[in-house]
């Protein structure tokens, strides 16, 4: 949005940031005539405390054929003096030149230096955001420039050239702006109008019966809740509330109305109304597949059929390599002689029990003569 400024159609961002205070605000200068639709007439001539240039109506190819009839010179001048005080100023100086010498349209403007380096201190894309901020200084400044001074010395030097201005809307009569503002639907597109300017503004508090009261009834008229209710208040205030305040209140109330219905409405999706016990429960989405067991179940629909794969165990069983082989030999070959080993060690600890039982006469009893061997000597 900041490369569609006007301020682009005069400088750079280079050439911005290498002046100072004075010469952005002559870089201001020139771009709001040149968004007025004037043409530089020649080079601008500059001293160490002012500036000043030369706009033509005429467009460069219409200048080598006649000569302008009047011209506009734009001055613009440093801190030369100091206000009560010591507050310093810029002054700013326009009006239009006669091939005569006659000066018309006069216009001097000063600039207090604080109020500048608020707006023109910044880069030239913050400028150029700052003068398009709604209520800020910079729109003010860019207004004054533009619209107060540039548009009454452009509309000044075109009729005295003989130049035909294409007509704006500013410039049309008072009974055709009223139709034009009628066919709004958005009273936010007749408000926008009234803010333009002061002339807007009076026309439209001037008929204000006329804009806001179709506005204002087509609202009512629309919600049958605010028409049994809103309307009844309003007509008891009617001295006192005019119908643009009327418009506004409605135009409140039915957002607000139209925000509960939204949200009426998405609660009721989200939640289900059944029958009796559970007016308001919350019922989870089925899963398909719960739901298509359930229908087997049930004999809704038929059970799958299952197709049986024959498997090759052949092809399963992993493949031997000589090197597994040797493992597989060697680690048998281990096993085998610990069990060999642990074979014969039992059989070598049981010969070595028995003969100990016989050498000490111990051991299992069999018979009499055995358990009392000292009795049969």
């Amino acid at each position: 949005m900041a490369k569609c400024s006007p301020l682009y159609k005069a400088t750079d961002a280079t050439r911005w940031d290498a002046e100072d205070i004075f010469g952005r605000l002559c870089i201001l200068a020139h771009a709001a005539f040149l968004h007025a639709g004037f043409h530089p007439s020649s080079v601008p001539a500059a001293t160490p405390w002012s500036l000043s240039r030369r706009y033509s109506v005429l467009s460069p190819q219409a200048a080598h054929h006649r000569d302008a009839a009047a011209t506009v010179v734009l001055r613009l001048y440093r801190q030369w003096g100091q206000r009560r005080r010591g507050r310093a100023h810029m002054a700013l100086r326009a009006h239009v030149m006669a091939n005569g010498g006659g000066r018309y349209m006069a216009r001097r403007e000063r600039f207090g230096r604080a109020g500048l380096e608020n707006v023109l201190s910044g880069s030239v894309d913050h400028t150029s955001r700052a003068l398009r901020a709604p209520g800020s200084a910079g729109e003010c400044l860019w207004k004054l420039l533009s619209d107060e001074i540039c548009r009454g010395l452009f509309l000044y030097a075109s009729e005295a050239n003989g130049v035909p201005v294409i007509p704006d809307f500013a410039s049309l009569p008072g009974d055709i702006k009223m139709a034009i503002l009628e066919k709004l639907d958005d009273g936010k597109d007749v408000a926008m109008a009234e803010c333009a300017s002061k002339e807007l503004r009076d026309l439209i508090a001037g008929h204000g019966s006329l804009l806001w009261k179709a506005k204002y009834e087509a609202i009512i008229s629309s919600f049958s809740y605010l028409s049994r209710n809103y309307l009844i208040l309003a007509d008891k205030d009617k001295p006192l509330i005019s119908w643009k305040e009327r418009y506004a209140k409605a135009r409140h109330c039915k957002s607000c109305l139209l925000k509960q219905e939204q949200s009426e409405r998405e609660r009721s999706r989200k939640y289900s109304v059944l029958p009796w016990c559970f007016p308001m429960l919350h019922i989870p989405p089925i899963h398909p597949r719960t739901l298509r067991e359930t229908m087997i179940l049930l004999g809704m629909i038929p059970r799958p059929r299952r197709s049986i794969r024959k498997v090759d165990h052949e092809s399963r069983k992993p493949k031997l390599t000589s090197d597994i082989v040797s493992v597989i030999t060697q680690r048998t070959a281990v096993v085998e002689e610990n069990r060999r080993r642990r074979i014969a060690g039992r059989t070598i600890t049981m010969v070595s029990k028995r003969s100990y039982q016989k050498q000490h006469q111990v051991g299992a009893v069999h018979s009499p003569s055995s358990r009392y061997y000292w009795k049969h000597r």
